[in-house]
Formats: structure tokens, sequence, C-alpha cells
């Protein structure tokens, strides 16, 4: 036994083998979890930077869509020029923008129940725009949010119209206080297809290219034909009443836009603007007219 000594034994063999073999199998599971870490580092920080975005970004509200419009009959489209201008908009019941088309009813039962009156109207375009896009203002967001036609190949046309019935309190002119007309009394046509009003869901919103316009008074900023603008008392909301009816005098007159989706080019493939749009105006038993934009 003293001869063995110092010699290696079957044992340590063994041993010194399962050491290698251990050594060898930590080595490996440490230069895998390093390749892990390398190779999923960058899923991590684009994960973290996707979660941060989604956390410090307000999801934007869209503006809410048009709904379609309520069908109306649709008038008789005006024929293209083909005469002398003047003698042309005399016999088509023409009228340039900012001219006042009249009606004259003598002896009018009101929806006031005070009796016959005399009933005298006046309607006119005064002014008109043209838009690829328009903006309204939000009170809640305080920011502006843009609205884009349905179609990318329209635009928005945008009239202003001013009603107002005559209260001369002399007989050619009484409070009578007939209906409202609003947009789907107006149309607009281009080539030989009219096309209505859009029906406006929300009209208490303020649209932001309106700002440094007036309407025909020269009063105020315009809104939407039909209806008046309130502010209620203590809460400050804001809100849009309908007009029912047409009160006497001209300080009592309905002013505002009406919203309109046109191709941006005619037939011809011409863009379309002033010259070869024309507003219609149907107001049954009292008349159909039209007004030259300019």
């Amino acid at each position: 036994m003293d001869e063995l000594k110092g010699y290696p034994t079957q044992e340590s063999d063994f041993n010194l083998i399962l050491t290698k073999w251990f050594a060898l199998f930590i080595l490996c599971a440490i230069l895998f979890l390093t390749i892990f870490m390398v190779f999923t580092a960058g899923c991590v920080s684009f994960t973290k930077k996707q979660i941060n975005n989604a956390l410090t970004e307000p999801t934007p509200t869209p503006a809410p869509p048009t709904p379609e419009p309520t069908p109306t009959p649709e008038p008789t489209p005006v024929p293209m020029v083909t005469e002398d201008p003047a003698l042309y908009m005399f016999r088509t019941n023409g009228y340039e923008m900012r001219e006042f088309y009249h009606w004259f009813r003598s002896d009018v039962q009101g929806i006031n129940s005070q009796g016959t009156k005399d009933l005298s109207t006046y309607v006119t375009v005064y002014d008109h725009k043209f838009l690829d896009s328009y903006h309204w203002w939000s009170v809640s967001w305080y920011r502006k949010f843009v609205v884009k036609p349905d179609d990318v190949a329209d635009q928005f046309l945008f009239i202003f119209a001013n009603i107002y019935s005559d209260d001369r309190g002399d007989g050619l002119g009484d409070d009578v206080r007939q209906y409202a007309m609003g947009c789907d009394h107006f149309s607009v046509q281009l080539d030989d297809r009219i096309y209505q009003a859009d029906y406006i869901e929300y009209p208490e919103r303020r649209v932001t290219e309106f700002d440094n316009m007036y309407n025909f008074a020269h009063v105020e900023t315009p809104g939407y034909l039909g209806y008046k603008i309130i502010q209620e008392k203590g809460t400050g909301i804001i809100r849009a009443e309908q007009l029912e009816w047409l009160m006497g005098g001209r300080s009592n007159a309905h002013d505002g836009a009406c919203l309109y989706q046109i191709p941006r080019k005619d037939s011809e493939g011409n863009p379309t603007n002033a010259t070869n749009v024309k507003v219609l105006g149907n107001f049954g038993t009292f008349g159909q007219v039209w007004w030259k934009l300019k």
C-alpha cells in the first residue's frame, strides 16, 4: 500500500472528469444567458417605448360622421347661359349675390293667431366659401379638429343666406310670424346636377374659418342658418336653439351658413368655382329663384 501513495486512483479520476463536465456545463449556461439577454434587450426597450407612448399620448376624438341628409324634392336645374347674361338672368329669375328676392301676400293668417296681416319677406345669398377642409373648435379639448369631405374628389362649399320679414307697421309688411326656412330650401347646382345641404349634427360648434367674417348685418360672426347660439347663465354651456318661425323686423332676421359637398371639377374637367356654380332657392308657392356667385 505504501507503493501506491502519490499515484491517482480510479476514484480520483472519476471525480476529476465529473468536475470538468460540471465546469463546462456552467460555462455553456453563462454563454446562453449572455446571448439571450443581448437578443431580448431590443424587444424589451421597444415594448417599453410603445407602452410609454400609449400612456403619454392622448387618444384624439375624431369628428363624428356626417349623417345622410333627409331626402327632399329637387328643384328644376337652371339651364346654362345661351343668350345675353342680363336677359338670361331676368328670364330665369336669377339674382346677383346680395340682391334680395321678395314676395308679398296681403291678408295672411299667420301662426300667431292675431288675425290677417300683410306678409312681406326678403331672401338673399350674400357670401360663399370654397374649402378643401374646415375646422371646428372644441371647448372641452381646447383645440381645433379638422373635417374633410367624405370623398377625396369633393370639396366643401359654404353659402351664407339672410332671410327677414318686413315689419313696417303701415300695412305693407307686418309681423305675421311665418314658419322658418332653413337650408332645406337652398341647394347648389354644378352642371346639370343638384346638391342638397348636409345635415348639421352639432350646429353649436364654431367653425374657425368664419372667425374673420360677419353676417349680413355686419354685427356678429355667422353660424348655421336656422339656429340661434345661446350660452346658458351659470354653467356657461353653449348650445344651439333651432328657430321655428320668422318674427318681423330686420333685427329678427335668420342668418347663417349652409354646407354642401360638391366635386372639385365639373364635367369638362374645369375647377369648380363661382363661375360654374349656382345657388338655387326653392320657396314653394313663394317661387323658385337662383343666385349667381361672385
